[in-house]
């Protein structure tokens, strides 16, 4: 191949040799013979390299190699380094998973890695790409991409985001054994980006923007930035009365997807945020808010939430070791928000003094087409509705609830032309009808207005 040099190498000396030789002008091919286990790192900064391993096996310590293969800790990838490395395994032969194929560094500003039918085993990930800075003009972020490998007992792609960093264009296709947590932001231009964390997708939106979640398990407190913006899973986990019984297109979420504002005057009554699709479960509220709810306009669609044995705490303050589906209220009735809940599905057994949909502060509440399917909660209300403005819309209809101590809770404080303490009459208009409920023995009311 013209411009092209090609080594092919028996052991570790041949293939640090290899490797030291090459240039990031023309690309040096590199076979690989015979298995080959790393002493120490190796420096790939600046080359441009295609390594092809044959069906062979580089083996490291990542304690004695700086925590990688082609690029580590210590010589990690950086600007303009271009590598291909195709049928190889890789092994990391510590006791414990750690390490990685390869790690982008800071400044790794135009580079390329690839990886192709390749295998890892016991890595902590593939390629761990670290924040690279936007301050080199005409540069571009780096690429990764990763197709047809396969994953034993490590992950894919590790990523770390800052301010003022470029997004790496990502591909992780055909991959066996693992599913890699791909976050894809189309902003309202047209514009994408893929990102491996929820956050950082929102945190580079603009006004308007779809953030699709692929499957995966993800985590953290999510905030919007009083952004409108829609954040659904790639595969709903219920839609139209039917679950998702392919766990492998869950997008599984243990977070908070937070609508807290610092007080009532960060409330945002045309900010627009809806969630959908996701498998919820894990400690605390889910999607909502604790007090001083921010988001003018909040719709949450085809998720599922599964109640257990997993409401420990969230914080110290009054609502530790509770768990929501949907909970909005706060702004001391200075504010008020339309809120949409429907076509999800909740079951499980929540923790003591929860209503698993509580929607306060509301001057439009829908919720219809919900299932809950609820165990042991003889002292919970499925649903509660309440401080609402005095003229708000409330509609409650075919939800299907079991196993609640109570179904429905709805008060205005004054319904029925009575006033309440600030002489406000309610004049708004309150829809319950169609639901089915089989609610547990116990003193509480199937449907509670007052």
């Amino acid at each position: 191949m013209n411009g092209t040099s090609s080594k092919l190498v028996f052991n570790e000396t041949q293939l640090r040799n290899a490797v030291n030789a090459a240039t990031g002008d023309d690309a040096t091919e590199i076979y690989i013979a015979k298995n080959i286990t790393l002493t120490s790192g190796i420096n790939v900064s600046g080359k441009k390299l295609n390594v092809v391993g044959n069906g062979n096996t580089i083996s490291f310590d990542s304690s004695k190699t700086q925590n990688g293969v082609f690029g580590n800790n210590t010589n990690a990838v950086t600007a303009n380094t271009k590598i291909t490395v195709s049928d190889l395994t890789i092994r990391n032969t510590s006791e414990s998973a750690g390490g990685w194929a390869s790690v982008i560094g800071y400044n790794a500003y135009s580079a390329e890695v690839s990886y192709t039918n390749c295998t890892f085993e016991n890595l902590g990930a593939a390629i761990y790409c670290n924040p690279v800075t936007a301050d080199q003009s005409g540069s571009s972020a780096p690429s990764i991409t990763i197709t047809e490998c396969t994953f034993t007992e490590s992950g894919g792609i590790g990523m770390d985001y800052g301010n003022s960093v470029m997004i790496p264009e990502i591909t992780f296709e055909n991959n066996n054994g693992i599913t890699q947590n791909l976050v894809t932001l189309k902003n309202a231009d047209g514009s994408e980006q893929v990102f491996t964390q929820i956050q950082a997708a929102i945190d580079n939106a603009t006004d308007g923007a779809t953030i699709t979640v692929g499957p995966g398990t993800y985590n953290g407190n999510i905030t919007f930035g009083g952004k409108s913006l829609t954040i659904q899973a790639q595969y709903p986990a219920y839609k139209d009365g039917v679950r998702e019984t392919d766990t492998s297109k869950l997008s599984r979420f243990t977070g908070t997807f937070n609508t807290y504002g610092t007080d009532s005057s960060s409330f945002n009554e045309d900010q627009k945020v809806v969630i959908e699709g996701f498998a919820l479960s894990g400690d605390g509220l889910k999607i909502g808010n604790q007090n001083y709810n921010s988001v003018g306009n909040l719709e949450v669609r085809h998720c599922t939430m599964e109640f257990g044995e997993n409401s420990t705490s969230i914080n110290t303050n009054r609502y530790a070791g509770l768990n929501y589906f949907v909970k909005t209220s706060g702004n001391n009735d200075e504010h008020y928000a339309s809120v949409t809940v429907e076509d999800n599905y909740i079951s499980g057994t929540p923790d003591e003094n929860i209503f698993p949909i509580q929607l306060w502060d509301v001057d439009k509440a829908t919720v219809q087409n919900n299932v809950m399917y609820l165990s042991n909660a003889d002292d919970k209300q499925a649903i509660s509705i309440s401080k609402m403005d005095d003229a708000a819309t409330v509609t409650i209809t075919d939800n299907t609830i079991r196993g609640a101590g109570g179904g429905i809770y709805i008060t205005t404080w004054h319904l029925g032309g009575v006033t309440n303490n600030n002489n406000e009459t309610f004049t708004g208009s309150i829809t319950v009808e169609d639901n089915t409920m089989d609610c547990a023995e116990s003193e509480m009311h199937p449907i509670f207005l007052g």
